[in-house]
């Protein structure tokens, strides 16, 4: 793009051009309301809400690949309850037409019939409606699980996204994945693969999260005037939660990328659950000692990275690298349990057993 506008006469760095799109993924997603507590507005966000909303305006084919906890369904979802046509709350997505979504759940079971009434419903509530004011689009959730059906239903992709005898698509069409199609489908489409975080974004993301959760203005009791010692004990104390968000990450990144036995079996969303405990946890009760904030940190990590027992230790050893505060010590498992129960803001629990036994353990709790 550099080399096209400077032969016309336009100075623009290839540095100019950059700043330019990253400035406007950022402009974007500042826009939007109705953010999810605890979401971190970090680069996979802002690309992912840039890329879908050109492509879906432009009514170009895209499909979004990434593993779990990348913002693939957040990033879809920001955009379905901003573009609400004139009744959306910015001036921005107000000039952009409302979308009406139709979705598709892919499976193991999925039929090309299923795909094809999806596609016909959107094509015809378009018919009847003007894409300055009304733009169907047609989501393809879980598409990969479609593509190993036994039904094959995923060749009639190759049709409706890629109409013959010069028609244009008049439907947007998103297709979410955690892995990448065969060839054939992709190339329909623009392809835009997420690859894995690396420590840096991990940093920050953890940060944002944190930051996002931890809102609380904590008033002190400020005696005798000492205004000048409380403002240094909160420097010092927001310091070491630095560190500790810092540790975290860097924690999570060296146990994924030497876990070689159970590989993909924790994952982003883990990592996030964790940073949303601790920092839920910090904000509740303010400053508190080592011994405090290694027990939060321990049961987060018991919490979000469990159901391995033979591989628990090493866990917790992994992160203890890097979080010194960490003290070994027994939480029992009855604690966690119900401690994740009585949490309205954690994660779905699942309990493995042998037999009925997990019955009378919810019952008790």
């Amino acid at each position: 793009m550099s080399n096209i506008l400077s032969s016309r006469g336009i100075k623009f760095s290839e540095a100019d051009i950059l700043d330019i799109v990253l400035k406007e993924q950022e402009d974007i997603l500042n826009r939007m309301t109705d953010l999810p507590e605890g979401t971190a507005l970090n680069t996979a966000l802002q690309e992912n809400v840039f890329m879908l909303l050109v492509c879906i305006l432009s009514k170009i084919p895209i499909f979004l690949v990434g593993k779990p906890g990348c913002s693939k369904s957040l990033s879809m979802q920001l955009i379905r309850s901003n573009l609400r046509g004139k009744d959306s709350t910015n001036g921005l997505f107000k000039g952009m037409p409302q979308l009406f979504c139709v979705s598709f759940q892919g499976s193991e079971s999925s039929t090309s019939d299923g795909i094809i009434k999806v596609f016909e419903k959107a094509e015809k509530y378009q018919l009847h409606n003007d894409e300055k004011d009304v733009l169907s689009v047609v989501i393809l959730d879980e598409i990969g699980l479609a593509e190993i059906s036994r039904f094959n239903p995923l060749k009639v992709l190759h049709g409706l996204i890629e109409p013959g005898n010069g028609k244009d698509l008049n439907i947007a069409v998103v297709g979410i994945s955690n892995w990448a199609l065969d060839a054939a489908k992709m190339n329909r489409a623009i392809h835009l693969s997420r690859p894995d975080m690396d420590l840096q974004e991990l940093m920050y993301t953890g940060k944002s999260i944190s930051s996002s959760i931890m809102k609380k203005k904590k008033q002190m009791k400020v005696v005798n005037f000492n205004l000048q010692s409380h403002e240094k004990k909160d420097a010092v104390w927001e310091q070491k939660l630095n560190k500790l968000l810092e540790g975290l990450a860097e924690g999570y990144h060296e146990y994924c990328s030497k876990e070689k036995r159970y590989q993909h079996f924790h994952g982003l969303r883990d990592f996030y659950s964790l940073i949303k405990y601790v920092g839920r946890k910090i904000d509740d009760i303010g400053r508190c000692d080592d011994d405090d904030l290694s027990e939060i940190i321990l049961t987060g990590i018991l919490r979000n990275f469990g159901g391995l027992p033979t591989e628990q230790q090493y866990i917790i050893n992994t992160f203890q690298k890097y979080i010194p505060e960490i003290k070994p010590q027994h939480i029992p498992i009855m604690k966690l349990i119900t401690e994740n129960m009585n949490d309205k803001a954690c994660r779905h629990l699942m309990l493995i057993t042998n037999g009925d036994t997990v019955i009378s353990v919810l019952e008790r709790n």
